[in-house]
């Protein structure tokens, strides 16, 4: 004879929480990967800044983003209550400076102004706490925490076609 077994609530609702955990699992992934940017890290920045050259400098009252960063899709989104001035450096190559944007206080989009550059370093410029010189090393981050930083998850950078003229005239 086959022995039945008694389902209890506490066996249904088992088995409905364990489904329930899993469908919330698969949400979440599917949520992460859908994501198209990704953020730079507010440790990414030092002390430093760079200078019309796009070369480093040593500064104790600005801070730079001491590695370059894959550009395409670059947005910068400031605090709301940031009180500090930005540059963004534009480089074709690694080594190959092209320009920047000047001085931001808002906002800021990468647009088609600099179509050749690859990638970038942002120097920030912080209004320092009242009688501060410097900026200590332990108030980097608390500095760097008021930029946020994001670019396209999937860099795909394809150099603009540079333009032929053709002289027709020999």
């Amino acid at each position: 004879m086959a022995r039945v077994r008694k389902v209890t609530l506490k066996d249904i609702l088992s088995v409905v929480l364990t489904i329930a955990a899993i469908v919330a699992a698969c949400a979440v992934v599917v949520s992460i990967s859908k994501d198209k940017t990704k953020t730079i890290s507010s440790t990414a920045f030092a002390r430093g800044a760079i200078d019309s050259n796009g070369e480093f400098y040593e500064s104790e009252t600005q801070l730079y983003t001491k590695e370059m960063f894959e550009c395409q899709g670059l947005t910068i989104t400031l605090d709301f209550e940031a009180k500090l001035e930005y540059e963004v450096f534009y480089y074709a190559e690694k080594d190959s400076y092209i320009g920047s944007t000047g001085t931001l206080t808002k906002d800021y989009s990468k647009d088609d102004t600099f179509p050749e550059a690859r990638y970038a370093r942002i120097v920030l410029t912080p209004e320092l706490k009242e009688g501060e010189d410097k900026i200590h090393f332990w108030e980097i981050l608390e500095y760097a925490k008021n930029v946020e930083i994001s670019v396209n998850k999937k860099q795909s950078f394809e150099p603009p076609a540079e333009e032929t003229t053709s002289d027709s005239a020999e």
